[in-house]
């Protein structure tokens, strides 16, 4: 584990990669569950989204105060954002992604609108997969800067 960290922090700090930078979505292999999970996630559709969950997944988001420990309290979650509080369009434009053996990290930007605004804030996402399912997501948003961008956002979302 260590090691991977050492990896992955090498790989963001110290290569930067002129390939990586800037490059968006192609640094994630067209077809593949990452890809096709990214592609779920910003049509909205629930059902298709959390299909990727183990039942038993372990999701936590400190940044959002998220701390979920089943698939269903993922999908009670995810009902909400997806269909109430968001409203708008969601964009990921991944620069970096990681991966060895079963673990996947994500890094770059995340775009959405919100009430006919716009943000986009930076994220970073760690996936762990066991038999083709993620088990383990940890997640950081830069949920600061999006409430400088569009401040307000969610109050009142229904």
């Amino acid at each position: 584990m260590r090691k991977f960290l050492t990896v992955i922090i090498a790989s963001w700090l110290l290569m930067p990669s002129p390939a990586l930078a800037g490059a968006g979505t192609g640094t994630v292999p067209e077809g593949s569950t990452v890809s096709n999970w990214l592609k779920v996630y910003e049509e909205f559709d629930l059902e298709r989204f959390i299909e990727f969950y183990a039942t038993e997944v372990q999701f936590t988001d400190p940044t959002a105060r998220l701390d979920l420990r089943s698939r269903k309290q993922l999908e009670e979650t995810y009902t909400g954002i997806m269909q109430r509080r968001y409203g708008g369009n969601f964009k990921f434009d991944v620069e970096r992604m990681v991966t060895q053996g079963s673990v996947t990290v994500l890094e770059g930007l995340f775009s959405l609108t919100w009430n006919e605004q716009k943000a986009t804030i930076h994220f970073i996402t760690w996936l762990d997969f066991k038999d083709g399912k993620i088990v383990r997501q940890l997640d950081m948003f830069d949920y600061n800067s999006l409430q400088r961008q569009i401040p307000g956002y969610g109050a009142g979302a229904t």
